[in-house]
């Protein structure tokens, strides 16, 4: 928006008034578009069109891990294996720490494993015991709850240690009402 107090600021990712094209208003999906040449980005040539349409996401998962304090080996929770939980997850290995990715649908969790994330679980009552193994009895230290996951929040809280943190992050989405 440019106008709000965090956007004065310079903190552009933290914008009060965010607007996201094809969300909360016109999209993208035409012949043609007009857009100010300060959002206008050239992707580099060995950046393809297919993988550009991650950036956004890209930097929101940057975003939202910039806001955890964590460390080399740090266990983080991920409440989603849809497309941010996946992306924050295969970051998580980028700053090596260690994602356990929750999931209801098993598909999701083949492909984060198709993509590197080591420890994926079924949101389900076999979940923290599987968590108990993995960290060897001490729990989470992070977990990130999205909006998109299966999980409630108070699952959420039942797999962090006693002084885990608890993030809640999303990203804009289409209202399906």
């Amino acid at each position: 928006c440019l106008n709000c107090i965090n956007c004065r600021d310079g903190k552009l990712n933290e914008c009060l008034d965010f607007s996201y094209r094809g969300v909360n208003y016109d999209g993208l999906l035409r012949d043609f578009v007009t857009l100010p040449v300060e959002n206008v980005f050239a992707l580099p040539d060995s950046v393809s069109d297919d993988e550009g349409v991650f950036i956004a996401t890209i930097a929101s998962a940057l975003t939202i891990l910039d806001k955890i304090n964590f460390d080399k080996g740090s266990f983080i929770g991920i409440g989603s294996a849809g497309v941010l939980g996946n992306i924050i997850a295969q970051l998580c290995l980028y700053y090596q720490a260690i994602p356990v990715v929750f999931d209801s649908l098993q598909a999701r969790l083949d492909l984060s494993k198709e993509r590197g994330i080591y420890y994926n679980f079924l949101s389900d009552e076999t979940a923290k015991k599987k968590v108990l193994q993995v960290t060897g009895g001490k729990m989470l230290d992070n977990f990130i709850y999205l909006r998109e996951q299966a999980l409630s929040l108070s699952d959420s809280f039942s797999y962090l240690k006693q002084s885990g943190e608890l993030f809640v992050a999303s990203i804009a989405t289409v209202n399906s009402a």
